[in-house]
């Protein structure tokens, strides 16, 4: 077996395995959710523990040991073509199996998600085809090439597709509709939110997010 199908199978089995959001209210995890000047911050993490962390007064370089995954998205405004209305995901990390939660959380609340136009890692692109292959809850719907169309349409537009065509889980939008409800989980971190309004703002959560990234893809 060569090593891509080798990671495709590992990968696989991490999504099949993955944490509900059942299990991250379980555990006692928060979603936060905001939309900044050009990205949309989605951002799953251990309340209680950022809690004692805000209680000792730790260093905020601490902070991002609370995260369990992060997804940046792009913001309609940002994007350059329709792709069936999907937003584009530039960036995401997630400690092991809590990725998937996040895609499924935020491609029921931003009404779909698409890769990238022009990077995406070789681990999220086999979460991509993961979502293709092997949910028959999710719908993918195939893009076209904005600057050499293949349709009338310009619902399906996109700025650039990447390699294999419509064999490439990267050239589809993705959309499920009845999939993970996250409302426990936003209720969580509104909670905490305002019990720590005074020493903890929207910037310090923006700034575990970037923290929590940089960590997991430091080379």
């Amino acid at each position: 077996m060569t090593k891509r199908l080798l990671i495709k199978s590992y990968v696989k089995l991490i999504l099949e395995s993955a944490p509900s959001a059942e299990d991250a209210e379980a555990a006692g995890l928060g979603l936060y959710i905001a939309p900044k000047s050009s990205q949309k911050v989605y951002m799953l993490y251990d309340v209680a523990k950022l809690r004692e962390l805000l209680e000792v007064d730790a260093s905020p370089k601490k902070f991002s040991s609370c995260v369990y995954g992060v997804m940046f998205i792009k913001l309609r405004s940002q994007q350059v073509a329709r792709e069936w209305g999907a937003k584009q995901v530039e960036r995401s990390a997630a400690q092991q199996g809590y990725g998937p939660l996040l895609y499924d959380i935020a491609m029921e609340l931003e009404g779909g998600l698409t890769p990238d136009r022009m990077s995406v890692s070789p681990a999220a692109e086999h979460v991509w085809d993961f979502y293709k292959d092997n949910r028959s809850d999710v719908e993918a719907k195939l893009l076209d090439d904005m600057n050499n169309p293949k349709t009338p349409t310009k619902q399906d537009d996109t700025g650039f597709l990447h390699d294999g065509g419509e064999e490439s889980s990267l050239n589809y939008a993705y959309f499920i509709e009845g999939g993970t409800d996250a409302q426990t989980l936003i209720a969580n971190h509104r909670g905490l939110a305002r019990s720590v309004k005074n020493k903890f703002t929207s910037n310090d959560f923006d700034l575990m997010a970037i923290n929590f990234f940089s960590k997991m893809y430091k080379h």
